[in-house]
């Protein structure tokens, strides 16, 4: 359970930064007309300060992202690999790969009904009501 709830915090950490990353992404397509690629030498060269600043600023916040996603990703194996010890274990084990699936392309498609379902199910009878339902902070 305390490697779930290491997962959910990377989790929410990355979407935090990502939607951070593409708030910038957004200002700067605003200010320039022009997505960044990236904050070379030469691109700061060629820019305004601020430009160069918002360059900075998101690809800063991009890098960030980037760990984070890497650090989810990286506990999400850890998890697959971990056995549980308890029904509750079992309960944030499913509620991670749900969480993790909605991101996906089609997360009401066979099977996330189904093991949306059976979540509720292990919830209602071992008592795991509030395990992982905090949502991303």
């Amino acid at each position: 359970m305390a490697l779930a709830d290491r997962w959910r915090d990377a989790h929410a950490r990355a979407l935090a930064l990502c939607r951070r990353q593409q708030r910038l992404e957004s200002r700067i397509a605003r200010t320039t007309g022009a997505l960044p690629t990236s904050c070379s030498e030469e691109v700061l060269g060629n820019t305004r300060r601020e430009q160069a600043d918002l360059d900075l600023g998101y690809s800063r916040a991009k890098a960030a992202e980037e760990r984070f996603a890497g650090e989810t990703a990286r506990l999400l194996e850890e998890l697959a690999r971990t056995p549980a010890h308890s029904m509750g274990g079992v309960v944030a084990k499913l509620e991670v790969l749900l969480l993790e699936s909605e991101a996906g392309d089609a997360p009401s498609d066979f099977p996330w009904p189904h093991l949306r379902s059976v979540l509720a199910d292990l919830r209602r009878l071992t008592g795991a009501e509030a395990s992982l339902q905090r949502g991303p902070s």
